[in-house]
């Protein structure tokens, strides 16, 4: 999912719920070409149909944005369960995009913020979440990436342990010292504008995660979930 005021796409799909060509933003689309270039992973990318509108007055116009996002991803998620039940779901979202998801799977949001309720199957498909800065992030917790021991928290800071649910076994190939693990990571780089509240100083790091590292790791933890022993 795109981040505010990042480009929308073109045209319409899926009852509208997403875009027909485009609308995934520069750091969600980097990873998606990872997955793109792998010929063995057959892979579907679509881009969820929002407004991703600015933080500014009226303020509730983000909340509605976020909101909206929520609705139409939880939305979304049902309908590839059950349409497609041998799929599984990855989200990946940047900024905005991954406030929605990280709203979408707590189900339980500040005021202001709508909650959905996922059911069993469409929960059981999803089997990767990355979230790169996010208004959302907490410090200290257990799906935040490694190296990443930040402080301080974003504009709207997600209740703690919020995505502590999220997890699924993992483990050795033998089937030995297997355990829940989260499937889930989230990046927040350090000044950040909006996951370290550091605006308007923060803008250029918060730009430019499409152009580091953190890409290919985001794609490396989304492949492992993928391949690995159920």
């Amino acid at each position: 999912m795109r981040g505010t005021d990042e480009p929308a796409g073109s045209g319409s799909a899926n009852g509208g719920r997403t875009y027909a060509s485009g609308g995934l933003g520069d750091a969600v689309d980097s990873i998606a070409n990872y997955a793109r270039s792998d010929k063995n992973l057959p892979i579907y990318v679509e881009a969820l149909n929002y407004p991703a509108t600015a933080y500014q007055a009226p303020f509730t116009t983000y909340i509605n944005s976020v909101n909206v996002g929520v609705a139409r991803l939880a939305a979304e998620v049902e309908n590839l369960a059950s349409t497609c039940p041998s799929t599984n779901n990855l989200l990946v979202g940047y900024s905005q995009g991954a406030h929605v998801i990280s709203n979408m799977l707590s189900g339980s949001n500040p005021p202001a913020f709508t909650t959905v309720s996922l059911s069993p199957g469409a929960r059981a498909h999803i089997k990767a979440v990355v979230l790169l800065a996010s208004p959302s992030f907490r410090p200290g917790q257990s799906w935040n990436a490694p190296n990443q021991a930040r402080t301080t928290a974003g504009l709207f800071p997600a209740d703690a342990g919020k995505l502590s649910a999220w997890t699924a076994l993992a483990g050795n190939s033998n089937n030995t010292a297997r355990t829940q693990q989260p499937i889930a990571r989230e990046w927040c780089f350090e000044g950040d504008a909006f996951c370290q509240s550091a605006f308007p100083n923060g803008m250029t790091i918060h730009r430019n995660y499409w152009k580091s590292s953190a890409m290919a790791e985001a794609w490396g933890f989304i492949y492992q979930k993928i391949t690995s022993n159920e």
